[in-house]
């Protein structure tokens, strides 16, 4: 994670100004963001500093006082107030299960938007390039998993940030137990004239790791990645 993604991180979190900072720059996002917030402090010192990244996340330090205590911002910001540059370490404060909530809510906003291409784009019957699963999808029940850093009082922000390193390689490990993967079949237009298949069997995977992509949409999911400084993969070495 760089400076620079940890900015567009804090100013993402107001609309348009993250579109404004990385077509025009720090001054025209300014008036986007709220007064006085961790985004305006940021901004305000990269107007001044454009170059200077790491002095606009120090800026963190000043507005601790302004984000609800023990939240997500809290942690991040105490951390990078401590260390400016260990920004794995910042956002390793974030539980798990939180950071994983984001992750699952980018990938919905994705599909959504490809879903709507789909219909957009393309008639609303099966078509050459979809794809349809070779076996029943079952509707799997999702599993709770509670996270005792959830209930870290802000006197654990600090130690946890110690330990960030060590972490480090564990985190990266792959997951013991890898979720099924349900094949699908991309449609010929044998398959299409032969009318077996209609638009409800058609399939639209959430970006990922290890994921088929359709032919016919596979280019505005890459768009809409690229968009955002993401591969089609979204594999990280870091969790």
């Amino acid at each position: 994670m760089s400076a620079s993604q940890a900015i567009e991180g804090i100013v993402s979190e107001h609309a348009n100004a993250l579109a404004a900072y990385r077509a025009h720059g720090a001054r025209a996002a300014l008036p986007l963001v709220t007064r006085a917030s961790p985004a305006a402090r940021v901004l305000a010192a990269l107007a001044q500093r454009p170059r200077d990244l790491l002095a606009a996340l120090d800026q963190c330090r000043a507005a601790l006082p302004l984000v609800t205590r023990a939240s997500p911002a809290a942690r991040v910001l105490a951390a990078l107030a401590q260390r400016p540059r260990d920004l794995l370490a910042a956002l390793d404060q974030i539980p798990r299960n939180t950071r994983l909530l984001y992750i699952h809510s980018y990938q919905s906003l994705i599909w959504n938007l490809v879903v709507s291409e789909r219909l957009r784009k393309l008639p609303r019957t099966a078509t050459v390039g979809d794809l349809v699963p070779l076996e029943e999808i079952q509707n799997e029940e999702i599993d709770e998993e509670f996270d005792d850093e959830e209930n870290q009082s802000d006197s654990q922000i600090v130690d946890k940030s110690d330990n960030t390193n060590k972490d480090k390689t564990k985190n990266s490990e792959p997951e013991d137990e890898a979720k099924k993967v349900i094949p699908v079949k991309v449609l010929t237009q044998e398959d299409v004239d032969s009318g077996k298949y209609t638009i409800f069997d058609i399939v639209l995977p959430l970006p990922g790791h290890s994921v088929k992509y359709p032919p016919n949409m596979k280019e505005y999911y890459q768009e809409l990645l690229e968009k955002d400084g993401l591969k089609m993969d979204l594999r990280h070495k870091y969790k």
